[in-house]
């Protein structure tokens, strides 16, 4: 062993083996599902029982809510942010019902997200171990036919790779899927029903918000990862073969070419970890760049809409002439002159307060929540304010509500469509593993649905053999395996009388152990007859019939057992025991049936 290691150093084929053994394994999960015809959607749930369904559309509806219940923030978190720009009063009374809301909101995720990410995999889990079970059912009664026709290795792929993906696409992967579209399609909606302007403006930037996104969730799996892990794996391979044998490798001075392949493996693996660096660095730098983009677009021509949409507000509905002179607006309007004050830009609340003045006093003026000022006020004074009723406020509409574009609105688009972008990041993962689980589903269908042609399962139906002679008779059968190139037998004939023994006696592949197959109804021919005692073996039950035949193969497969036990567990009923009159029967049938063997 040790030789051929170092024989093998002199190419470096080990280190090319790596990427070609990782391509060869992602090919390989890609063609699986090649050419199946995945099934509905809702096939997925088909072996659910009640209460697992009933926790599915539970969880899948909860994952709806959590998607949406991030809109519903932003709403809440733009109304907030109105409120604050506008002088009011007592801050306490005017964010009091906005935090309630918060708080709501914030309980309805907690205990939503809860039972999305608890009842989803719980149920997911449940149908996949019913189908796995109605699988392994399935697989246990197919005949001969179904295993020569499936693929090697088909069954243990079923319950190793197709549950599995079966399970993933039903887990988490599905919540993601519908949280993600939800969350999209609520910030969307959101933002264009607030305003389509701003929305239009950041969504340019989505799809690079959305994919540099993607780009650093899997900056760490796919084939990089596959990769690096095998490069590491073959370097400690290296390493253990070296060291277990190094009187060997020193004698044929081999340390550095021990060495030398050490190294190259490990120069692979660093070569897959700086790819996945550099994915995970022009990821994250697209993800931040994007994220100030959409922000300085969306800022920039979201002021702008504020500042028109104010202005054609003003000029529709102005202020009051009276305003500045009237009596009823007296009262008014020294309440404007000390609510609608300022600080210069940078100086974060510090600094002596500035008055507004000419446009912008008026347009502070008009969008003061008087009715909320009045309810502040003593009921004396309360009487005084009279609303001039102008600008946005125009017929008492909320700022929020109203037709000009507030900075609460503002920040609400930006955020649903920002949030929007992230979550479309998780569409396309979900969908994918939806997809794979459908034709998962689609190969562990095909063979739960399969009726065998010769059904072992089924104990009804045919005559029961009671007692046999022994007479076998072959009339011209016709014999082709179902995955055989030409047929084995053409218009074969003869019989076996009772007692006779018979030795079959042929090249190898002329249909010497086929006889017996046939015999045992492994397999039924494609014409003639062949009858134990002039009775056809399709119109016999079928496990009476094998119960009266005796087999033993060319190549046995033995359990870990004495031979005594092996040769009993051909019997359905009764095993190998010795303890009372009953064992001692089985022992005298065992010993009869090694006889005759």
């Amino acid at each position: 062993m040790s030789g051929t290691t170092i024989e093998n150093a002199k190419d470096g084929s080990s280190v090319s083996s790596i990427g070609s053994s990782s391509k060869k394994k992602k090919e390989e999960q890609e063609d699986k599902y090649k050419d199946v015809k995945p099934v509905s959607f809702w096939a997925l749930f088909k072996y659910g029982s009640v209460s697992d369904k009933t926790m599915m559309t539970v969880g899948m509806s909860m994952q709806i809510l959590v998607g949406l219940s991030m809109s519903a923030m932003n709403i809440v978190f733009g109304e907030v942010l109105d409120d604050l720009s506008t002088p009011s009063g007592s801050v306490v009374e005017t964010l009091g019902p906005m935090i309630q809301i918060m708080f709501l909101l914030a309980a309805i995720f907690a205990l939503t997200a809860f039972f999305a990410m608890a009842l989803i995999p719980y149920a997911a889990t449940r149908i996949t171990n019913n189908v796995r079970n109605e699988y392994v059912r399935a697989v246990l009664k197919q005949d001969m036919a179904y295993f020569d026709l499936a693929g090697p290795g088909e069954v243990v792929a079923a319950l190793s790779d197709y549950t599995v993906d079966l399970e993933e696409g039903l887990s988490t992967k599905l919540g993601e899927f519908l949280q993600g579209t939800a969350g999209v399609l609520g910030g969307l909606s959101v933002a264009l029903y607030f305003s389509w302007q701003i929305t239009v403006a950041c969504l340019f930037v989505i799809p690079v918000l959305g994919f540099s996104f993607y780009m650093v969730l899997s900056s760490g799996a796919g084939s990089d990862g596959l990769l690096g892990k095998e490069a590491y794996e073959a370097a400690a391979n290296v390493a253990d073969e070296t060291l277990s044998s190094m009187r060997t490798v020193a004698a044929f001075a081999g340390e550095s070419k021990a060495a030398s392949r050490y190294e190259e493996n490990l120069q692979n693996a660093e070569d897959v970890a700086v790819r996945q660096g550099k994915k995970l660095g022009l990821g994250t730098g697209m993800m931040w760049g994007s994220f100030y983009l959409m922000m300085g677009v969306g800022f920039w021509w979201g002021g702008k809409l504020i500042v028109g949409s104010t202005t054609r507000a003003m000029a529709a509905n102005p202020l009051p002439e009276g305003f500045y002179t009237a009596p009823e607006y007296s009262f008014s309007h020294a309440l404007a002159r000390e609510s609608c004050r300022y600080r210069d830009i940078g100086a974060f609340g510090k600094g002596d307060l500035k008055n507004y003045t000419a446009d912008a006093f008026e347009v502070c003026a008009c969008k003061l929540p008087w009715q909320q000022i009045a309810n502040t006020l003593p009921e004396e004074s309360a009487a005084m304010v009279k609303d001039p009723n102008c600008g946005c406020t125009k017929n008492d509409a909320l700022l929020f509500d109203s037709n000009c574009i507030s900075g609460g609105r503002l920040m609400c688009c930006f955020f649903s469509v920002m949030i929007g972008g992230f979550l479309l990041a998780l569409i396309g993962p979900g969908a994918q593993a939806i997809s794979k689980a459908r034709s998962a589903a689609s190969k562990l269908y095909n063979v739960i649905d399969r009726a065998p042609q010769i059904d072992s399962s089924q104990n009804k139906g045919g005559t029961l053999v009671s007692k046999m002679e022994g007479r076998i008779s072959f009339q011209n059968v016709h014999f082709k395996y179902p995955n055989g190139p030409k047929n084995i037998f053409t218009d074969l004939t003869f019989e076996i009388c009772p007692g006779e023994t018979v030795a079959l006696v042929g090249e190898s592949g002329c249909g010497k152990s086929t006889v017996a197959r046939l015999v045992s109804r492994f397999y039924d021919p494609q014409e003639g007859r062949v009858a134990i005692d002039d009775l056809h073996l399709p119109d016999l039950e079928l496990l009476s019939l094998r119960g009266n035949i005796g087999i033993v193969s060319q190549e046995p497969l033995l359990f870990d057992l004495t031979i005594a036990e092996n040769i009993s567990r051909g019997k359905k009923r009764g095993r190998h025991q010795s303890g009372d009159h009953r064992g001692g029967q089985n022992v005298q049938r065992v010993r009869v049936r090694a006889k005759f063997s």
